[in-house]
This record gives C-alpha cells, sequence and structure tokens, in this order.
C-alpha cells in the first residue's frame, strides 16, 4: 500500500525540522591540540586544527591562554607563528598581540585577501582535519617543587571567524522579554486610548500588553566549537640528574650539598630530584648514597 503525503505537510514540517536544527549543526571545529615538551624547551610548538563544513573562511580573530605561565609561555621573540604547509599559508595577513606581560595570553589575527597585495586569495575552502597554525612557547627551566606538569590552552569566547563578506559565521540573536507591562485604559479618543495606567492583570481586564526586550547578539557555540588542548611538561627521568645534564656526575652532587647545607640556586639544579630511597623527601641519607655510587663504585641511585 503506498501513502502520498499532502506537499503542504511535507514542506512544513521539512522546515520545522530545518529550523530546529540548523543551530545544533556544526560549521567550525577549532582545536588545540595536547602535546608534551621537555623542561627548558625553547621555540618548540603547540598545533591548532581546523574543519570549516561548509564556510570558506576569509577571516578570523581569536585568543589563547595558557592557565599555568609557571609552566608555559608563548613566545614570539624569534620567528613567531610557523604556518608551513597550513591551511593559512596563503593569508595576506597574520598577526599575534600578546595581552598579557606574563606571554600567557595571545590574539591572533588573519586575513586571507588585502586590497593592493597582488592577486586575491578567498580564504579556507571547505576542509576537514586541516593543519591551521603552530604556536610558538617555551617551557619552565626548572621543575623543582612542582607537582602538576600540565597547563590546560584555553580558546577564550571570542572566537571569531568571518568569510569573504565579512559576515561573522555562527552569528545568531536572541531576543529576552525583560518586563511585561499591564495596561488598562482610562479615557478612550475614539478608538484611541489617550490615558491609561500599569496594573496587575487579570484574565480580561486589560487593554494592552506592552514588553520591553533586550537583543543579544553572540556566536552560536554549536555551530562555531572550541576545543581546548593542553601542554604537558615531561619531568627529568633520571634519578639525581639533578642538572639535567643526562648523567649523573659530582656536579650533581654539589646541588644536593648546596641544598641541604648551602646557597641552593635552582638555575644550577633546575631538576633537582635525588630522593634515592623514596621517602619522600632529600636528605643526608641521599647524600650519602650518592657519595658511594661516585666515589666508591655504589649502585645507582
Amino acid at each position: 500500500m503506498n501513502f502520498k503525503f499532502p506537499k503542504v505537510i511535507f514542506t512544513i514540517f521539512f522546515i520545522l525540522l530545518f529550523t530546529s536544527n540548523s543551530r545544533s549543526i556544526p560549521r567550525i571545529n577549532f582545536t588545540v591540540s595536547d602535546t608534551t615538551a621537555p623542561i627548558a624547551s625553547h621555540g618548540v610548538f603547540l598545533s591548532i586544527y581546523m574543519d570549516n563544513f561548509q564556510d570558506i573562511i576569509a577571516g578570523f580573530q581569536f585568543e589563547l591562554i595558557s592557565s599555568r605561565p609557571d609552566l608555559v609561555k608563548f613566545d614570539f621573540s624569534e620567528d613567531g607563528f610557523d604556518s608551513t604547509n597550513s591551511i593559512v599559508s596563503g593569508y595576506d595577513y597574520l598577526s599575534v598581540i600578546q595581552t598579557n606581560s606574563d606571554s600567557s595570553s595571545i590574539q591572533i589575527t588573519g586575513l586571507s585577501d588585502l586590497p593592493g597585495t597582488g592577486g586575491t586569495n578567498p580564504g579556507i575552502y571547505p576542509q576537514q582535519g586541516g593543519l591551521f597554525l603552530k604556536i610558538p612557547f617555551n617551557t619552565i627551566d626548572s621543575t623543582f617543587g612542582i607537582a602538576d606538569f600540565t597547563s590546560v590552552i584555553e580558546i577564550q569566547p571570542r572566537l571569531h571567524f568571518a568569510d569573504a563578506k565579512g559576515t561573522l559565521i555562527g552569528l545568531v540573536s536572541d531576543t529576552t522579554i525583560d518586563t511585561t507591562n499591564y495596561l488598562l485604559c482610562q479615557e478612550w479618543l475614539l478608538d484611541s486610548c489617550i490615558l491609561y495606567d500599569t496594573i496587575n492583570a487579570g484574565p480580561d481586564n486589560y487593554d494592552y500588553v506592552v514588553t520591553d526586550t533586550t537583543v543579544d547578539i553572540y556566536i552560536d557555540s554549536n555551530q562555531v566549537r572550541g576545543f581546548d588542548g593542553s601542554i604537558t611538561i615531561i619531568p627529568n627521568i633520571l634519578n639525581c640528574d639533578n642538572n639535567n645534564s643526562g648523567m649523573v656526575e659530582i656536579s650533581d652532587l654539589v646541588c644536593v650539598v648546596n641544598y641541604l647545607f648551602g646557597d641552593f640556586n635552582v638555575l644550577a639544579c633546575p631538576t633537582m630530584d635525588c630522593d634515592t630511597n623514596n621517602s619522600g623527601i632529600i636528605d643526608i641519607s641521599d647524600l650519602t648514597y650518592l657519595i658511594e655510587y661516585l666515589f666508591n663504585n655504589g649502585p645507582p641511585p
């Protein structure tokens, strides 16, 4: 048995379905990767990726913040970000502004095509999984006294992408009713009210309804989605390699002596960790153990 639905009913159903789901369909996924880096790393890179499912991206602006500037700082003192083989490599304009004095936050802006630069670049055509940019960063020189080695790289809410007309992608508006006023007319002039009072309305005792509204314009986070990433510092894994030289030697013994008795310098001993007996602290027994290893052929720490 075949059923035929009237075209009007089908059209109304389609419109309602599209309207209810249009805001929930992602148009852009912007993803900061999770990565690791050794301590005392300089000029290493954090990768960002993007999916743009239907729009041509002609411009963008976003801000990133390192949640742990004591571990990770953005560094644009040398060559800046790396756009080699990225989907913005042909952009006419790329700039970065450090928005905090401690290098913990940056704002990056890009435009695919500038007047007078020769040629045209419409932008990033719809694609998935493309490398967007590589962001340079530095890691802390010492992990001494630090228990948590991960800094979350947070995408701030102002994540903006635009098409070639300058229209922000995912821009929506909502109207909020702030107050509702019910008015009862006290004096009529023909069909027009010339004097009215504001009242607490019952079911039938008002003549007008007046609402005060606010229009909110924002980027729909269901259409433009940002995914935070992280940078995890790899601490020293060789016990008692206190100066991060890659071996245990007399200079590491000096670090322990200065830590216990002298003027300890964390810059000279950035990976200070010489708990040889897993007691949870560095004490005289660890110093004795290290002396035995270095001078009397004792077991390694």
